[in-house]
């Protein structure tokens, strides 16, 4: 044990895991090696990662005051071989989490332009309509960008509970015999959509992947 930790060592002769984290970059490199000798350098991008992913399964910093807080170097060594199983799962399903959020900002950012595409030109879908890209909405735009531009037959393609509001839906197409939606917002109408399409793909597929890393936390996400 070197003099710092000495100097670090608590009441009789034991260490917090606080205590042993804090300088414990020796520590560290004896475990990955001990722990998986030949994938250790590429399994943690540092000890900080690694602490930050044990950490958050709980297998490292227990809390709480009648939980074992002073620990010896064996047991840390221990928890963190048994955390060190699980690191790459947790970072990469950190990783998926954290792009389905971005592209969730995406999509919503593309679905404001949408609606502020509409009203450039001077249509209030999104008055009558709570979300316009339900079926109904994405049936009017559709029929839109194939050149529909009659209020009362484009307010006829609502569906379900949208029917009780066709008169309103008349209204709010009442732009179109300005003829103020033109072939330039249905360029963009369209680009946006296929915009809005392709990311709902993309967040599908990373949801699937998400499932697949949660396979091994199954017990822990049914308590949720």
């Amino acid at each position: 044990m070197s003099r710092q930790r000495e100097a670090n060592t608590g009441v009789g002769g034991w260490r917090t895991v606080g205590e042993l984290l804090a300088d414990s970059d020796e520590l560290a490199h004896e475990t990955l090696l001990d722990a998986t000798p030949d994938h250790a350098p590429a399994m943690v991008r540092s000890w900080n990662q690694l602490v930050r992913s044990a950490a958050e399964l709980g297998a490292v910093l227990p809390s709480g005051p009648n939980s074992p807080s002073e620990l010896d170097p064996a047991n840390v060594r221990r928890d963190l071989r048994r955390a060190l199983k699980l690191v790459p799962d947790i970072r990469q399903l950190r990783d998926l989490t954290r792009y389905r959020i971005d592209l969730v900002g995406v999509r919503t950012a593309e679905k404001n332009r949408v609606d502020k595409l509409l009203e450039d030109a001077c249509l209030k879908l999104s008055v009558v309509a709570s979300d316009i890209f339900g079926v109904s909405g994405r049936a009017m735009m559709a029929a839109l960008i194939a050149g529909g531009r009659d209020p009362t037959t484009l307010a006829d393609l609502a569906r379900s509970r949208m029917r009780t509001k066709i008169p309103r839906l008349e209204e709010s197409f009442a732009g179109l015999r300005l003829g103020t939606f033109d072939d330039h917002h249905r360029f963009l109408l369209a680009r946006m959509l296929a915009r809005v399409d392709a990311v709902d793909l993309d967040i599908a597929a990373v949801d699937t992947q998400i499932g697949q890393h949660l396979t091994p936390f199954a017990d822990a996400v049914a308590r949720l």
